[in-house]
């Protein structure tokens, strides 16, 4: 684990020539372990500098003494640590998740890191497929936890673990005696996740199929091929068919498309000039206007559908977006 860890980070250092890091951690095994390896990797890699941030959401009595012991643990390392403390108890998991990954995000443009790293390991990456699915996702949710991802221009985010499991993580941290904190949370059962990777998962090893957790993930790795052809693809049609100088998108040669590079591309059209991210069962709702409207357009502009601020229009050739003031229901207007 440590000989990979120092040959993949200072590539991915090298590489895309940014050395300012910010580590989020928290006192899991997952998360010393990491630190571990960082530190570890000091000794022969220098070109970087690293500091770290923890958010206590103060779940439990004790978050507090977890705080502590991070802090005493980072101390010996003499690296900054950041700390925010969010007052507000009643977050959803999914929503405390997400206002973490602002909080972060936000926190790295501040201060100027360009790369974030996370202690995501490959359990949490077959858990999060598992979750996902049950909740019906595409085959983006399948495949989110990937091993280096591009944010933005400026920020990737970084996962170094996600190769190794919680047993090989586990063998590590025993092996030179890390001082883990056992979480309360971690088996609280209201909480999805735990109850998929201490019920479900289990159950399934049991019963079903012993290699479970290899099968997960052939079929994440099958997913993300296959997601990353229909980018691709999806990419290279919608910068050969949109139009330089206004915002509209050649829609007769989309129609031709099949449906998933339809759906894809309509996607990337309006997260691109209105930075707005479209469920897909509304974009499907509007392919299904395309081919309903198609026989009825000769040279008049139809006014076919409007999803909150932003109406479409349809010519003989294109569709066109504008924005308007009043965000009603989404609803197909009438001709």
């Amino acid at each position: 684990m440590q000989k990979y860890f120092n040959k993949f980070v200072p590539y991915i250092i090298t590489k895309h020539k940014r050395n300012y890091i910010l580590v989020c951690i928290s006192g899991g095994q997952d998360s010393i372990c990491l630190i571990k390896l960082i530190e570890n990797l000091k000794k022969v890699f220098y070109n970087y500098t690293i500091n770290y941030i923890y958010i206590d959401h103060q779940w439990t009595k004790n978050s507090k003494k977890q705080t502590y012991h991070i802090i005493n643990y980072i101390r010996q390392s003499n690296q900054q640590l950041y700390i925010y403390q969010i007052t507000q108890g009643s977050f959803s998991e999914n929503n405390a998740r997400k206002y973490r990954y602002h909080l972060i995000f936000n926190h790295a443009l501040k201060y100027k890191y360009n790369i974030i790293m996370t202690a995501h390991s490959q359990t949490d990456k077959i858990e999060t497929c598992i979750f996902n699915l049950i909740r019906g996702t595409s085959l983006e949710g399948i495949t989110s936890l990937n091993l280096n991802i591009q944010l933005d221009n400026k920020i990737s985010l970084l996962r170094p673990l996600i190769l190794n499991d919680r047993t090989d993580i586990n063998f590590f941290c025993k092996r030179w005696c890390l001082p883990i904190w056992i979480d309360k949370t971690n088996y609280n059962f209201n909480i999805y996740r735990n109850r998929i990777r201490n019920e479900v998962i289990p159950y399934f090893k049991t019963y079903i199929n012993y290699n479970t957790e290899k099968s997960v993930l052939n079929f994440i790795q099958n997913c993300y091929y296959d997601n990353e052809y229909i980018k691709k693809k999806s990419i290279i049609f919608y910068c050969t068919n949109i139009n330089k100088y206004y915002i509209k998108l050649n829609y007769n040669f989309l129609i031709k498309q099949h449906i998933s590079i339809q759906i894809k591309v309509l996607q990337i059209f309006i997260y691109f000039h209105f930075n707005l991210i479209i469920h897909k069962y509304f974009l499907i709702h509007l392919i299904y206007y395309f081919h309903l409207y198609k026989s009825k357009i000769r040279t008049k502009q139809f006014n076919i559908l409007q999803w909150k601020n932003l109406k479409f229009y349809l010519n003989k050739q294109c569709i066109y977006t504008t924005i308007v003031k009043n965000r009603p229901n989404l609803e197909p207007l009438k001709l």
